[in-house]
């Protein structure tokens, strides 16, 4: 049995390196910072949550936000779906989260006077953040347009 005493000295090189001593005990690890997490809120220009009537509609305000994040700038964008799932607009954002991790922005969407209210483009509109170079979304959201009132 040759090969189990070098076997045996690399796994005791091992546990020292992960400081696995004799006593079994191991070194405090510094504690995970929590995963940065990200959210999208629709809301009309002054401030209520939908659904939203088209007539009634003149600015959607889409407010991002994040916590847990590094900080420093941010780069992001928000792709805008129409309800038939084609990209309307792609709004860039800048954010700078603070030490604490926290950074908020507010971005606005003219619906007024646009091809929104032009074309009657009515329905379930998707609103996703991403990385400004990247693809994977980092929150969505969904904001119902509709011609008439909606039931709640």
């Amino acid at each position: 049995m040759t090969h189990a005493r070098p076997l045996f000295l690399a796994c005791l090189v091992l546990a020292a390196c992960e400081g696995g001593g004799a006593d079994g005990s191991r070194p405090a690890r510094e504690p995970r910072p929590p995963p940065m997490a990200a959210s999208v809120t629709v809301r009309d220009g002054e401030g209520a949550e939908g659904p939203f009537r088209l007539e009634d509609l003149q600015t959607l305000a889409l407010e991002i936000r994040v916590v847990a994040a590094p900080p420093g700038p941010m780069p992001l964008r928000i792709d805008v779906l129409t309800p038939a799932n084609v990209v309307y607009a792609q709004l860039p954002v800048t954010l700078e989260p603070d030490l604490s991790g926290t950074a908020a922005v507010r971005q606005d969407l003219e619906v007024q006077g646009t091809p929104i209210e032009g074309l009657r483009m009515t329905g379930a509109w998707t609103f996703r953040l991403a990385p400004a170079g990247g693809t994977a979304p980092l929150a969505t959201a969904e904001a119902q347009i509709a011609e008439a009132e909606i039931a709640e």
